[in-house]
């Protein structure tokens, strides 16, 4: 009495049978009055909720791990399927394409990959056609010159006139291989930065006048001829390229000219440029064409002309010379056009 009082005690039953809680109180007459509780509810309720929390943690435990297994999975799987394409890609399968399913890293490195297939593709695709027009432009003036030196061997020898004329056709002929080798190996030294610029003046006109006289008898023989109007104007340009740039240019303009016509070749001073055209009339490109018509070994129309690489050609040059450039084609007539800046004064 008097320790106890208001304080609650616990007691273990001597049989073990459970616990029980114990209140003491002094009462005013001198007794004492104890409370006492039995606490096998509380503790069967703490019992069943230490199983239930033991139940829950297993649980949490068990789907925190399917859900790290999940995600691993979700996370991985994408990355690995790039991977496999890539493999893929090495091992030359170029068709290869895979879905884009987010926007995070790993959508981004599948769209960029499947544009890398695209572009891979379309490099395969253009390799195979370049080998095709390059094998058929071998093949054919390679014919000729065989044809040609084995009837010089067989038959015209003695006969001058005849003999002379199959051994012009041989010269034109490995002139016309010579020809495509050179463009092959000219595109290549662009693409790889070999060939240096090396700009200076030049007057404009002579340098026109001596391309178009050099194609003349090919445009006469293609029912074709030239019309030249060009300023007095002095460029800054490197000679050779230009030249090269306007061989390219004029041949493609009689390769694709209608006979009876005239092509037109014009050098108009504008303000610190001179902007420099070549047009002939002859079949519309179609605007689709328009696009592509730049790129190398891309052809426009039914007919292969050529390795495909003039106009390649021509675009490089010019970007080397940070010139602008374009083509125009409506109601049969197309102009190529490029602005060269003028010299300075």
């Amino acid at each position: 009495p008097g320790q106890t009082t208001g304080e609650v005690q616990f007691v273990q039953s001597m049989a073990g049978a459970g616990r029980y809680a114990v209140l003491g109180h002094d009462m005013p007459d001198g007794r004492y009055l104890f409370a006492v509780f039995s606490l096998a509810d509380v503790d069967e309720a703490a019992a069943i909720l230490r199983r239930q929390l033991w139940i829950v943690t297993v649980i949490l435990f068990v789907s925190a791990s399917l859900l790290a297994v999940f995600l691993s999975r979700r996370l991985s799987q994408p990355i690995q399927a790039v991977t496999a394409a890539a493999h893929e890609l090495a091992r030359g399968n170029l068709a290869v394409a895979l879905p884009v399913t987010s926007r995070d890293e790993v959508g981004r490195l599948t769209t960029a990959l499947n544009e890398l297939s695209r572009e891979l593709q379309k490099t395969d695709q253009l390799r195979k056609e370049l080998i095709a027009n390059v094998s058929h432009e071998l093949r054919a003036p390679l014919a000729v010159i065989k044809g040609y030196a084995e009837t010089v061997r067989d038959v015209t020898w003695p006969q001058e006139d005849k003999r002379r004329s199959q051994l012009t056709l041989i010269a034109d002929e490995a002139d016309r291989l010579t020809a495509v080798v050179r463009d092959i190996l000219d595109y290549s030294r662009l693409q790889a930065g070999v060939q240096k610029i090396q700009s200076k003046d030049i007057a404009i006109k002579p340098v026109l006048e001596q391309v178009l006289t050099r194609y003349e008898q090919q445009a006469r023989l293609a029912g074709l001829s030239f019309a030249l109007s060009a300023d007095d104007v002095r460029i800054r340009f490197d000679e050779a390229r230009l030249i090269q740039v306007l061989h390219n240019l004029v041949s493609n303009a009689i390769n694709h000219g209608q006979p009876g016509t005239v092509i037109t070749v014009s050098a108009a001073h504008q303000a610190m440029r001179c902007r420099i055209s070549i047009r002939n009339t002859g079949a519309t490109i179609p605007p689709e064409e328009l696009g592509r018509i730049w790129e190398r070994f891309h052809q426009a129309g039914s007919r292969p002309l050529g390795t495909g690489l003039g106009l390649a050609i021509v675009k490089s040059i010019l970007e080397q010379h940070q010139a602008n450039f374009g083509v125009q084609s409506e109601n049969g007539i197309t102009e190529f056009w490029f602005d060269a800046p003028a010299a300075e004064v």
